[in-house]
């Protein structure tokens, strides 16, 4: 995401996540990979990983920042108490990062805790099922098809998936081009209204509801004036009540929570295309 310090391997035996050859990768991995930031010139990010008990590992994320107070760590993963701020250099937090990290590390059966000092920086630990493989070979295997998974290959679908979220975008994609529907992406809510009319023979519309600019609900009461078939499924980073009729206020026929859930995925792709 940014910045201008230092990420580092450690020195004391550990192995550093994602380096060479078949390191250890989960979607959890990239997620909480994906929402590290460092802002300060002088800081930096130590990742390890150590074997856990359980056939799991054990990831630390070790960071030299602002740390936190006992409140804050005790609230840290409750959606209902926010717990925003601004970093080293003013930069501003939505809150929301970690809460989705938790969702996605414990749907993989792991956990996540932190150890912080005000002052002197936080090291976060969670734990995921260790898989030894490539980042391909380990999205293939848990968010993409088998071949006996046929029902779902019987036609190709042109979809458009409307997001930044970069590591979500990558999961949903390789399970999608496996089975050869073709994918298009776009990252921003006006994009996406402009693709649709340049492009009229979209059938599915993956549409993420924050967005820089221009939010997923108002791109899709922009495509509906022009577009009354499209099926646009609603995705957004954590479920909160009331979001799935938002979404079909707004003119979307369905709705989804990430971390996107391979099963529920398909589930309504075989709902709105009889597949």
């Amino acid at each position: 995401n940014g910045g201008t310090g230092s990420a580092t391997a450690p020195t004391n035996g550990q192995i550093p996540i994602g380096s060479t050859g078949s390191g250890t990768y989960s979607p959890a991995t990239l997620t909480a990979g994906s929402n590290i930031t460092i802002t300060n010139a002088s800081g930096s990010i130590t990742i390890a990983a150590k074997p856990a008990s359980g056939g799991k590992v054990e990831i630390s994320v070790k960071d030299t920042g602002i740390g936190m107070n006992q409140e804050r760590k005790e609230n840290l993963f409750n959606i209902d108490v926010n717990t925003s701020r601004t970093g080293t250099e003013k930069e501003p937090g939505t809150g929301l990062g970690l809460i989705i990290c938790k969702e996605f590390i414990e749907k993989q059966g792991g956990k996540i805790w932190v150890e912080s000092k005000e002052g002197t920086g936080s090291i976060f630990y969670f734990t995921i099922p260790c898989y030894t493989a490539s980042k391909e070979e380990l999205l293939t295997e848990n968010y993409v098809l088998r071949e006996d998974d046929q029902e779902i290959q019987n036609e190709n679908l042109k979809i458009l998936i409307a997001g930044d979220d970069e590591t979500s975008d990558l999961l949903i994609t390789a399970m999608l081009k496996k089975n050869n529907h073709e994918v298009l992406h776009v990252n921003t809510g006006n994009q996406a209204v402009e693709t649709c009319r340049n492009i009229s023979d979209f059938d599915l519309i993956l549409m993420d509801i924050r967005m820089p600019g221009m939010g997923g609900y108002e791109a899709t009461r922009q495509i509906r004036q022009f577009n009354k078939n499209v099926i646009i499924i609603a995705q957004t980073a954590y479920a909160l009540a009331g979001d799935r009729q938002k979404a079909i206020d707004a003119g979307c026929n369905d709705y989804i929570a990430k971390p996107i859930d391979k099963e529920e995925l398909i589930g309504l792709i075989q709902k709105y295309f009889n597949v």
